[in-house]
């Protein structure tokens, strides 16, 4: 369950960064249009052309700094979140295998239980056993069979 939570939070960093991304590739584009805009239409002195240029030129390489760092978190972050989607994948398969592993564990308890159960005990064997001691059924019924053979 807790690398389900992993892989949720790393989703939802992932969709941020991927915002925050895009927004700094507007700002990045946004800055080199101003910059392209401020050097056509202004005409100022060469010294104050020059520091406006430059000092955007800084703004403009801070935030292409910023979006590689920005593209190197998500680049880890989706290394987490592949290694993270990799190990909950091989969880399940060991829960899976457990899981099986359980269930044809109780299967068998329940056979064994099971047949132990509906073995016979020795007092049903000796109740079937026949005491020879005492006259056997036919012996007593042959004397009426053949008698009334005699009859006939």
């Amino acid at each position: 369950m807790a690398a389900k939570n992993e892989v949720d939070f790393l989703k939802l960093e992932n969709e941020m960064l991927h915002f925050l991304n895009k927004d700094f590739r507007n700002e990045n584009i946004r800055l080199k249009q101003s910059l392209d805009e401020a050097v056509r239409s202004s005409k100022p002195q060469a010294a104050t052309r020059s520091s406006f240029v430059s000092e955007l030129q800084e703004k403009l390489d801070h935030k292409d700094k910023e979006l590689n760092q920005k593209d190197e978190q998500l680049n880890v972050t989706f290394q987490l979140l592949y290694e993270t989607s990799k190990q909950l994948s091989e969880v399940q398969e060991r829960l899976t295998v457990a899981e099986q592993v359980t269930a044809a564990t109780q299967r068998r308890e329940l056979d064994e239980e099971g047949h132990s159960l509906e073995l016979p005990t020795d007092q049903i064997y000796e109740k079937l056993r026949r005491n020879l001691e005492e006259e056997h059924i036919y012996t007593k019924l042959l004397p009426i069979v053949q008698k009334g053979c005699h009859e006939i």
